[in-house]
């Protein structure tokens, strides 16, 4: 089921609060969805052609508000994945096809929207999931940028730590870990450690983005949502075969992605962002340092999606 309301009001404050330093208008909707996830949380902003955001792993759709706020013309939405945010939560240790899982989810939302094709920013196991969907219902996306490593795509896997805690002992230990409230100064020393950002550099360019995530730590049930995504799609040794999207199977894919990655992505290096592109034919570009490039440099990327989004109307 969803979250309580009581639950989730320091998670909310805390976005309305980065919000309203990034000077970001967002309005928030749940949409009724079929299936195991019947909720799902949007939030909104702007107005114009839509441009749908899909974020990563154990994130949630407020991560994208700095890159949001760059972007002018555009009706900007970004969803909670299932366990994460403020949709429902999700057992992915029951999940028989993550694949069919991911595509029925994000289809779902964009029905549930009356939104026909889409361009799509996505990240990390977002990324996945939106190239799932642009193989598997391609007439739902119309362009597709890539930000930051794709979970799981051209022989990349997660950095070894992640692959340990899907051990039994340890995921139960990490999920305890993960459970109640995180300092932001606590986070920052987790982005650096876990993501490849300087703290310093991402409040600079992202300032409050700490508070937001640490206030994000204390909404019930969800590290027991990521730690039950990453033993689905993790082992030790890397993906899950069912999981892992090979240069091969990328090369049917309709559109060329623009691809965006961090210098010090520690999800994927960047001969690995080159094989990428080379599978899919897309455009590699190099910006900000860590898995999360827009909060290192929001403008950068921003700039790099909408010349993108333009070279998609002349074609």
């Amino acid at each position: 089921m969803g979250r309580s309301a009581p639950s989730s009001e320091v998670f909310v404050a805390a976005e309305q609060e980065f919000a309203r330093r990034l000077g970001l208008d967002v309005r928030e909707r749940t949409v009724e969805l079929a299936g195991p996830i019947v909720r799902a949380r949007v939030l909104e902003s702007g107005e114009g052609t839509p441009l749908f955001f899909v974020h990563g792993g154990g994130g949630f759709a407020s991560q994208w508000y700095p890159l949001m706020a760059e972007i002018a013309g555009r009706r900007l939405v970004a969803v909670d994945r299932p366990g994460c945010g403020l949709s429902d939560e999700f057992d992915y240790d029951g999940c028989a096809d993550p694949r069919a899982h991911a595509v029925e989810f994000l289809a779902g939302v964009l029905e549930a929207l009356e939104l026909g094709a889409v361009d799509i920013v996505a990240n990390s196991m977002g990324g996945l999931w939106s190239l799932w969907l642009a193989l598997d219902a391609p007439e739902r996306v119309r362009s597709l940028a890539l930000v930051g490593c794709p979970a799981l795509v051209v022989g990349t896997s997660a950095p070894w730590f992640m692959r340990v805690m899907t051990r039994a002992p340890l995921r139960r230990a990490l999920t305890k870990g993960m459970e109640g409230p995180t300092t932001p100064s606590q986070m920052r020393r987790g982005l650096k450690m876990t993501l490849g950002h300087d703290p310093e550099t991402i409040e600079a360019a992202s300032p409050g983005v700490s508070e937001l995530l640490a206030a994000a730590s204390t909404i019930p049930g969800a590290a027991a949502s990521f730690t039950s995504l990453l033993h689905r799609v993790l082992r030790l040794r890397g993906a899950r075969p069912d999981c892992a999207l090979t240069a091969d199977q990328l090369q049917v894919l309709a559109v060329e992605p623009l691809i965006v990655w961090g210098a010090r992505d520690p999800f994927g290096d960047e001969a690995a962002a080159r094989r990428l592109a080379a599978a899919t034919a897309g455009r590699l570009h190099m910006a900000g340092a860590g898995h999360l490039p827009w909060l290192d440099d929001p403008a950068r990327v921003a700039g790099l999606i909408t010349t993108h989004l333009a070279d998609q109307t002349t074609h």
